[in-house]
């Protein structure tokens, strides 16, 4: 179970013996890509979308095909806010963010980071973050708020501008919050309230409303009291919703506040007469009544007044209704209200300019996650009328969010050549709250245009949109992301195996660590994927190529956090013990055999969805080891109730503890448990807020009771001074501390940390190994008195004194997780700490010195670990969850791996060291080779950047090398090939740890290749003759990657007489055509004669190439060559007639990255049509042979993917 024993000691005593770690053994999770975690966009301007999303804490850019076109580095990112250009230089950036680390622009064509807020800001909050003009100038700065509760200026937000650019020191001014009181940024929205065209920030305290000034900072007005929100926490949407030319603020909260009668509401406010006030506010009653509102409730519903206000509220008397409010009422009555119907989106399904509501049926207190989806149309009248649409059952909306987050809009697909949208929708045919189909509809009467069913471990997740709106792309809990059109058809499977995405990137990893015990005298593993699915697993055999077997997969899914535990010494034999939601909500306590899965008891905890558990369930025993009772604990997010209690394994008979309270903020931590009265039975031990409580479940009574112990955190129970009797460690919001059994304060620290273990040094001392929160610091204290004794900052698997050192040294710290302990886990003798971190690594501290034991790279955001014994050699080895979508077992190395890995280009066969390239000259292939391991029968390879992002994922091969092309590697950056050997020892699977080749560079040694034609030629500007204009085609190619061109048009006499633009792109090939209508800078006709067209293309590398073609203009008048004619008089009505060849504008420098209307779909490459064949191709510093191989390159090259094993 969680932290692992009744006394939350997170300590195995099965020594570990791993002195070189190695995988054992790799259980593929899935994928759990949210839409706040992934978009769709041609991000470095190479013609094809990219799906750039977050993996492991880096944020990741892959073709559909898989190809791995970009990586940054370990950012610790959760979200991808938006693709946009706030540096004003025509190509795109990428903007993340972290719930910790800050806000972040990469490069959209590199993936560098281009700019980040401060690290070191002690607010390392999550952010809300929305592009904002001050001036305004159309020049955008960027607005960053700090999430969660704070004061004293622990959060504030801040507005970035960027005049020149990333580069350089950037002007940045802090809002004063030294008044504000206490500060929460989540859910701002950019406005201007006072009208005078400036924006403005409005921001909430715990009840009231300040207005800030941007520009100086300062705060402008602040409203009365307002009721507690609580602590500023509401959404704020600013609209003009009564067209008086300046915008009001729409607030909404539905927080859980039994204390707070104002919690829930819904109201308008506005800045009359100079005054921030309240126009109007509604509140429910916190306790039994619910909320549910849009992220922009505000719509012009009733086209021809004010915009409209939606929301929906619960009430026990009426149950759910939605209501429409006009935008200019002076009050919250309503003008109509829906019965038993939740809103969930508007937009204009039937294309007349008007949103309609979309709304779901919710008959009872709880929503269901499948029901009736209606649209609904209003009309005008006293009152206003709805008028239902189309319907649809056991569906749910596909939305997606828009960029910063500003709205969540329903995702519409629009078909090529066609006007007519489709709607997405899923569906639950089956009934098992889980999504079995998608559903295309036509969003004005809703008929089913295509549908889709859905395999059962691929349930659709989120879907994004293409920048076309043409296509989507939809995430499933496989891992798979596919690209489809509006009719649901797959477009991105082109490789084996066929019916399947070929984009996987699987990065599920499980919110509480997974659980190992010993069912039947076999290892039994329990997980949950991505699916929301618990299953047990058998552990023993399995390899890094062969994932552990399931067992049995439970029926009703976990509820909130999966916490879960099997208890092997449970009366009636082991069993697994989790919480579950039922279909209607209902949350159940649920055992089951851990044998088989078979349900044992249910034990019903709540009515409603929004109850949960606290943790996971917590044994109770007795004197002969037996568990005779479950300590639960559960939060009613409706009240904030916090309930305690013990449950009878046999019977389900439920005993209240006596410790239900109404949080305010705060929360009660993980209960321990421990005979305290020496009565032979286990004693329930928790913190409720800041005070320490011990119960006998038996009779209710309380054996301690001690206010003001520590601020929240848990328990641990264990020897902290080296007496052999239990002391109390806590891990408190304001630093660790050691108590005595009656929760008597003995010492406290202090830094707030994570949840740490304790160990002895092999002089018997114990020591407290844990993590500051939120950070890369690892504290060693002495348990007797808390000594600090040494502190060290974890990154890249090395150690450092400080962050600062760490950077310095290229390592980007991350946040560890939680400690625990393993004795004797190198096999040396001492004890070792264990942790990951976001940073990618899974570290091994000493408990003598906080010396790294050992380190592994998993090259995504490790979770907390777990130290069992998974194969039944009384050894421990290490399981921990990964941000790769794995949960993977840490044991020792034990067979060797290849001794050397030697990089080549794939054109020849590498035999040793000798043959060795550290510099290849395409981005488009890679290939290793390497010598026979010894006891090896297989082996794996795989690609990596050399800061460890996978290009291609593990591969097996039974021969010593391979060959892969059709990648899209980086110019400039460094990758690396890992290599393991796969065999049998003594009959069991083993395996080796990794070895890495010495890595390659991909280098540029060749100009682009630049080609363009024009055609036809002659052509006549003034109407005269048979074609008004000529088409200049350009094509481009580069082994590397292509940064931009720029076209001309010369007079006889070299001067340039139009100048079509310098154009961004990207990618190894680029063709586009456009017409020139032969007219100057000045819009004139270009007088007769021949002109010339140079194209000048550039790589990467700053390598240029230039290309040029000749084109005759004609008038009517003719000349003396003879290639032009006069026309007779009646010419002209031919060419009008004949009209334009072309209809793509004209490319300009002013043109964006985004700037798509220049492209002619299926344009070719050159073509030497009339007198337009003449061209030639010249780069800088090359021989002209060089273009002829790299055109039949070109030509030749296939976007696929090519696998070639070979010894």
């Amino acid at each position: 179970m969680w932290r692992h024993d009744r006394q939350r000691t997170a300590v195995q005593s099965l020594p570990g013996l791993i002195d070189i770690p190695a995988v054992k053994s790799s259980l593929p999770l899935g994928g759990s890509l949210g839409g706040t975690q992934f978009l769709v966009h041609d991000v470095n301007l190479d013609a094809q979308p990219e799906v750039v999303l977050i993996r492991g804490g880096r944020v990741v850019a892959r073709r559909f095909d898989g190809t791995l076109v970009w990586t940054t580095e370990p950012l610790a990112a959760w979200w991808v806010l938006a693709v946009a250009d706030l540096d004003r230089n025509h190509r795109p950036e990428v903007w993340a963010a972290s719930y910790w680390t800050g806000v972040f622009a990469i490069d959209g064509t590199t993936g560098a980071i281009l700019w980040r807020t401060d690290p070191t800001l002690n607010a390392r909050q999550a952010p809300t973050v929305f592009p904002i003009d001050l001036e305004p100038d159309g020049t955008l700065e960027l607005y960053v708020g700090d999430w969660g509760g704070s004061m004293g200026g622990g959060g504030t937000g801040r507005i970035y501008a960027f005049p020149a650019g990333f580069s350089g020191s950037l002007p940045v001014t802090f809002l004063d919050v030294s008044a504000h009181g206490y500060w929460n940024a989540y859910g701002q929205d950019p406005g201007d309230m006072d009208g005078d065209g400036q924006p403005d920030i409005l921001a909430l305290s715990h009840d009231h409303a300040i207005l800030y000034d941007p520009v100086s900072g300062a705060p402008r007005l602040t409203s009365p009291d307002l009721a507690p929100f609580p602590y500023g926490a509401a959404q704020l949407t600013l609209a003009d919703i009564d067209r008086d030319g300046r915008d009001e603020a729409i607030i909404a909260s539905n927080n859980a506040g039994g204390l707070f009668p104002s919690a829930r509401r819904f109201g308008v406010l506005e800045v009359e007469a100079g005054a921030l006030t309240a126009r109007w506010q509604i509140f429910l009653d916190p306790t039994v009544g619910q909320h549910r509102f849009l992220r922009r409730p505000v719509g012009d519903l009733l086209p021809g007044g004010p915009f409209e206000l939606v929301h929906s509220v619960y009430e026990p008397a009426a149950g759910w209704s939605t209501r429409l409010y006009a935008g200019d009422a002076s009050t919250g009555d309503p003008l109509l209200t829906i019965p038993n119907l939740v809103a969930v989106a508007l937009a204009d399904l039937d294309a007349d300019g008007s949103p309609e509501l979309l709304g779901v049926d919710a008959p009872a207190d709880t929503v269901p996650e499948f029901s009736t989806l209606r649209a609904l149309d209003f009309r005008p009248g006293a009152p206003p009328t709805a008028t239902e649409l189309w319907s649809a059952e056991r569906a749910a909306l596909l939305g997606e969010p828009t960029p910063w987050f500003r709205d969540n809009r329903p995702l519409m697909v629009s078909p090529t050549g066609l006007s007519e949208p489709r709607l997405l929708v899923v569906g639950d045919p089956s009934g098992d709250n889980r999504a079995d189909e998608v559903h295309a509809l036509r969003p004005a009467d809703g008929t089913t245009l295509a549908r889709l069913a859905v395999e059962p471990f691929a349930l659709p997740v989120a879907a994004r949109t293409a920048p076309s709106a043409a296509r989507f792309a939809l995430s499933t809990t496989d891992g798979s992301i596919a690209f489809r059109d509006a009719d649901l058809a797959l477009l991105n499977d082109v490789a084996l195996p066929l019916g399947v995405p070929d984009l996987i990137e699987r990065n599920f990893a499980m919110a509480s660590p997974p659980v190992v015990a010993a069912v039947g005298g076999s290892p039994l593993l329990l997980a949950v994927d991505s699916a929301a699915r618990l299953s047990a697993f058998r552990t023993a055999r399995a390899s890094p190529d062969r994932a552990p077997a399931a067992v049995w997969t439970a029926d009703l899914r976990p509820a909130g956090s999966p916490y879960a535990q099997l208890d092997p010494a449970m009366p009636g034999g082991p069993a697994a013990v989790y919480a579950a939601r039922h279909p209607d909500g209902r949350l159940l306590l649920r055992m089951l055999a851990a044998a088989d899965g078979s349900e044992r008891l249910a034990v019903e905890l709540a009515l409603r969805q929004d109850v949960n558990l606290n943790w996971d369930p917590l044994p109770l025993r007795d004197a002969a080891g037996t568990t005779y009772a479950l300590g639960v604990s559960t939060r009613d997010g409706r009240s904030d109730e916090i309930r305690h209690l013990a449950l009878d394994p046999l019977s389900g008979d439920r005993t209240d503890l006596g410790l239900t309270r109404i949080a305010t903020g705060g929360t009660d931590y993980c209960a321990a448990a421990f005979d305290r009265n020496a009565d032979g039975f286990d004693d329930y031990w928790v913190m409720t807020a800041s005070s320490g409580r011990v119960v006998d479940p038996r009779t209710g009574a309380r054996l301690v009771d001690r206010e003001s112990v520590a601020t929240m955190g848990g328990l641990t129970l264990t020897d902290l001074d080296g007496d052999t009797l239990v002391d109390v460690y806590h891990d408190a919001t304001y630093g660790p501390q050691r108590s005595d059994l009656d929760f008597r304060r003995i010492w406290r620290g202090t830094f707030s940390h994570a949840f740490g273990s304790v160990l002895t040094t092999s002089a018997g001392e114990p020591r407290i190994g844990t993590a500051r929160h939120a950070s890369a610091v690892f504290d060693l204290y002495r348990g007797s008195d808390g000594t600090l004794l040494r502190s060290v900052v974890l990154a890249g698997g090395a150690a450092y004194p400080d962050e600062a050192s760490a950077r310095a040294a290229g390592a980007e710290p991350g946040v560890l997780t939680n400690i625990i302990g393993a004795e004797n886990l190198t096999g040396l003798g001492h004890h070792s700490f264990v942790f990951g971190s976001t940073d990618g690594w899974l570290y091994a501290v000493s408990v003598e010195d906080a010396a790294i034991d050992w380190a592994y790279d998993f090259r995504a955001a490790v979770g907390e670990p777990i130290a069992a014994d998974v194969d039944g050699d009384l050894q421990s080895e290490i399981v921990v969850s990964v941000g790769d979508g794995h949960v993977h077992t840490i044991d020792r190395q034990e067979i060797w791996p290849p001794d050397e890995v030697w990089d080549t280009d794939g054109s020849f066969v590498a035999l040793s060291a000798a043959d060795d390239l550290d510099e290849i000259d395409t981005a488009a292939a890679a290939a290793a080779n390497w010598r026979p391991a010894p006891l090896a029968s297989r082996y794996q390879y795989r690609l990596l950047t050399d800061d460890g992002v996978v290009v291609l994922d593990w591969t097996t091969t039974t021969t010593t090398g391979f060959v892969l092309d059709g990648l899209s590697l980086q110019l400039g950056r460094r990758y690396v090939v890992a290599v393991r050997a796969l065999g049998t020892v003594a009959g069991e699977p083993a395996a080796s740890a990794e070895t890495l080749s010495d890595g390659f560079t991909v280098v540029d040694r060749a100009p682009p290749t630049a080609l363009v034609s024009a055609s036809p030629s002659p052509f006549w500007p003034d109407g005269s003759g048979p074609h008004p204009e000529t088409v200049v085609s350009v094509s481009l190619s580069d082994r590397v990657g292509l940064l931009r061109y720029r076209t001309v048009a010369t007079d006889p006499s070299g001067e340039i007489v139009r100048d079509f633009g310098s154009t961004e792109i990207g990618g190894f090939h680029h063709d586009r055509s456009f017409p020139w209508d032969g007219r100057d800078h000045s819009g004139l006709i270009v007088p007769p004669g021949l002109y010339r067209i140079v194209v000048t293309a550039f790589d990467l590398a700053a390598f240029n190439a230039a290309a040029e073609t000749t084109v005759r203009v004609c008038d009517a008048e003719g000349d003396d060559s003879g290639l032009c004619p006069a026309v007779e008089p009646d010419a002209g009505d031919a060419a009008e007639e004949a009209g334009s060849e072309a209809s793509a504008d004209l490319p300009h420098p002013d043109d964006g990255p985004l700037d798509t209307d220049d492209d002619t779909p299926g344009a070719t490459g050159w073509s030497g049509g009339g007198g337009g064949c003449g061209c030639r191709a010249t780069g800088d510093s090359r021989n002209a042979w060089m273009l002829l191989i790299a055109l039949a390159w070109s030509m030749l090259h296939v976007r696929h993917l090519r696998l070639r094993h070979h010894r």
